[in-house]
């Protein structure tokens, strides 16, 4: 059985992914990208409800005891900064998978400097974060819904997509706020 920690961890990632969902749902004209999009959002619902009912169960006393806390869905909630609230039990920031909090730990984003070659490296496959660049910043895509495997719209991790970035989302910096960046491309 997995511990809190992890659990809460997977929440807080399951909670951005569809506040990410939500967004482009909202922002994209395009039909098909959209029933992607509401595909991937049903699929994450359906995770949050899976792991809310495995921490409850995490959290319930052993039987015979008094349970002396309890929740329910509604007693959850996300903050601003991507933080989760889970009203009556505990609070937690922003997690991690141990591979991402691992480079996380070491990659400062204003001391770390990637060639073009370093950034290739990080194409999300054999275990490896996936990373891509827009305007000169690297930002970590790993755990990203939608670049799963990887990729985007045939698009690959480990490259710089300021271009088509630029093409695709002008004026969707939001889009960028919710990645976390881990170095500058030179």
């Amino acid at each position: 059985m997995p511990s809190i920690q992890s659990i809460i961890s997977r929440l807080t990632v399951t909670f951005s992914e569809i506040e990410y969902l939500i967004g482009f749902i909202q922002a994209t004209q395009h039909r098909g990208e959209r029933n992607r999009a509401l595909n991937q959002l049903w699929t994450r619902t359906a995770e949050l409800k899976f792991l809310v009912k495995l921490l409850k169960e995490k959290c319930s006393p052993p039987s015979g005891t008094e349970q002396v806390t309890s929740f329910s869905a509604s007693s959850i909630s996300a903050t601003t900064n991507g933080s989760i609230q889970l009203a009556g039990i505990m609070q937690a920031g922003p997690m991690q998978t141990p591979e991402a909090s691992h480079t996380a730990q070491t990659i400062n984003p204003d001391s770390t400097i990637f060639t073009r070659e370093d950034l290739a490296k990080f194409n999300g496959k054999d275990g490896k974060p996936a990373y891509v660049s827009v305007n000169g910043i690297v930002y970590d895509v790993t755990n990203n819904a939608a670049w799963s495997l990887a990729t985007h719209f045939g698009l690959t991790a480990g490259r710089d997509l300021t271009a088509e970035f630029s093409s695709c989302h002008q004026g969707q910096q939001w889009i960028l706020a919710q990645l976390k960046p881990v170095g500058r491309l030179v």
